[in-house]
């Protein structure tokens, strides 16, 4: 894989600009097959060892694992001396992507707010750069903050890059965007009523038609789902989840031990400078639902042409 310039993998951080505000980019979010969905949306047990880290495509030969070798220390002394990580091999182009296809497919085995098999809250950064580093790039965006340059082969044949960002705190992964389309009925199924279903509608937009997010907010499970599509202008928007489009679906993930509000979270994802320039309204407040009647609505895949109102109140 020939490493791109600094200057173009930092450019990529600007596609951190969700839908609404209109940045462009060439990233783009993957979009996953029925069987990876099937794969990647079936429940999995729950956690109780950490996940372990392989690298390479699955053969019948055992991949090589991520192990920790303890530095030898004198026999004079007590003093703990921290494990040192053993690098990873570097995968070629070719088994890199296809490493990136099995974790999209599959998440490394675990559930949001894991990622990749790197939980928030308990995975070492030291430990996540080394298992990253054998398939991607990765560049220290500020202190404490990084971005992960990884490519995709789209069923076009298509190659095309997409990245991840991770921030960390105390040694550890804290917190981490990414971007990939999981269905709203699957995400909806599988984790249960969202604490918040909020909606924006961007009608001020200079585009013919108004982009729409729908943000689902799990504050203790720890993630912040947005689906983005666009509908037409009006004093009352038509909100179709049959038009979500998957390059506008964000993840922003989360240690659970973190307090992050809606708000917070919107913030770090760039979904608004601050709540009050973007107006994420609760369900509630702008449709004839509530959370619990848009979840056992829209888990249904056959309800997800069933379109809703928007109406934002008057002041």
């Amino acid at each position: 894989m020939e490493k791109r310039p600094l200057i173009i993998r930092i450019t990529a951080f600007i596609a951190l600009c969700v839908y609404l505000i209109g940045c462009t980019s060439t990233a783009e979010t993957p979009v996953l097959t029925v069987a990876q969905i099937t794969s990647i949306m079936s429940p999995v047990p729950s956690k109780t060892v950490p996940p372990t880290f392989t690298v390479g495509i699955s053969t019948n030969t055992p991949s090589p694992t991520m192990t920790a070798s303890p530095t030898p220390t004198s026999t004079n002394t007590s003093t703990p001396v921290p494990p040192t990580w053993t690098p990873l091999p570097k995968l070629s182009p070719e088994e890199a992507q296809a490493k990136v296809m099995e974790l999209i497919a599959t998440n490394g085995g675990c559930k949001l707010p894991c990622w990749w098999g790197i939980t928030p809250g308990e995975t070492s950064w030291e430990q996540a750069r080394q298992f990253l580093t054998s398939f991607s790039e990765i560049d220290e965006l500020r202190e404490n903050v990084y971005i992960v340059n990884y490519f995709v082969e789209k069923e076009n044949g298509l190659v095309v890059s997409s990245f991840a960002t991770i921030s960390t705190g105390e040694g550890l992964v804290q917190e981490i965007e990414a971007g990939v389309y999981y269905p709203l009925d699957q995400v909806l199924e599988l984790y249960g009523q969202p604490d918040e279903v909020r909606v924006y509608v961007d009608n001020q937009s200079i585009d013919k038609l108004a982009p729409f997010v729908i943000a689902l907010y799990y504050g203790e499970q720890g993630f912040l789902a947005n689906y983005g599509g666009r509908t037409e202008k009006g004093e009352i928007n038509q909100i179709c989840p049959n038009v979500i489009e998957g390059r506008a679906s964000v993840w922003f993930l989360w240690s659970p031990e973190l307090e992050m509000t809606f708000d917070i979270a919107g913030r770090k994802e760039l979904l608004f400078v601050s709540p009050s320039d973007r107006r994420f309204r609760k369900v509630e407040q702008v449709t004839n639902m509530d959370a619990r009647q848009f979840y056992e609505m829209y888990r249904d895949p056959a309800n997800l042409s069933k379109c809703f109102d928007f109406k934002v109140p008057k002041k």
